[in-house]
């Protein structure tokens, strides 16, 4: 239930990981709604770290990952609810945080910082208690953090998001990363639209089929 608001919040911003993790309360503007996205948290291995993992605050991606989001009301009532909960157990816990990180918006329920492998692993251990009690042809697929975010972008572009506009939320470099990598098709669109296709409209029966077809 802890991150319930984080993936509420991933799926609705199209973040990176490491973009969400990195958050900080300075990062928000709360009266305009807008996310000012400006690094990444990482962890791995550094020269200093001596082949251990170390969460340390790095550059963005590539140049365009440094952005600008508007959250919309899902994303943003997401992060204030989860801001309140905070408030609740931050008590408890405020010892275990460190300096570095105290400003840090996601969390741990011990006001530590998160990777992806955590946020992964607990979207696993979510659908396997779901697909306990599923038959097999029922059973929810497993998925991961960055599927949140192809889904983000493929909700944005089939409600009308235009693609430049998609590329600068996304921080895609290429429009082409956007377009061919991340918006999927949707099948079921696909359908209606076909449906929606009237090529021969006066075309009933296979009487009138063969008259069209010899004139």
């Amino acid at each position: 239930f802890h991150y319930y608001y984080l993936y509420i919040f991933a799926i609705n911003t199209g973040l990176r990981v490491g973009e969400i993790t990195a958050l900080e309360m300075d990062d928000i503007d709360f009266e305009n709604r807008i996310l000012n996205v400006n690094k990444q948290l990482r962890y791995d291995q550094t020269r200093n770290t001596k082949g251990v993992n170390k969460y340390y605050f790095d550059d963005p991606k590539t140049v365009n990952s440094v952005r600008k989001i508007p959250l919309n009301n899902d994303a943003y009532n997401a992060l204030i609810e989860y801001l309140e909960m905070r408030k609740v157990i931050k008590e408890r816990y405020i010892n275990k945080t460190k300096e570095e990180f105290s400003n840090l918006v996601f969390t741990t329920r011990y006001f530590t910082p998160i990777n992806e492998t955590h946020l992964n692993q607990m979207i696993k251990t979510i659908i396997d208690k779901i697909n306990w009690y599923r038959t097999t042809d029922n059973k929810i697929r497993y998925f991961t953090m960055h599927d949140l975010r192809i889904t983000f972008a493929t909700k944005c572009y089939y409600s009308g998001v235009d693609a430049k506009t998609l590329q600068s939320w996304l921080g895609h470099k290429n429009i082409s990363t956007t377009l061919e990598i991340y918006v999927k098709l949707d099948e079921e669109k696909s359908r209606r639209q076909m449906n929606n296709v009237a090529i021969t409209p006066n075309i009933s029966n296979k009487q009138t089929l063969s008259k069209g077809m010899l004139n």
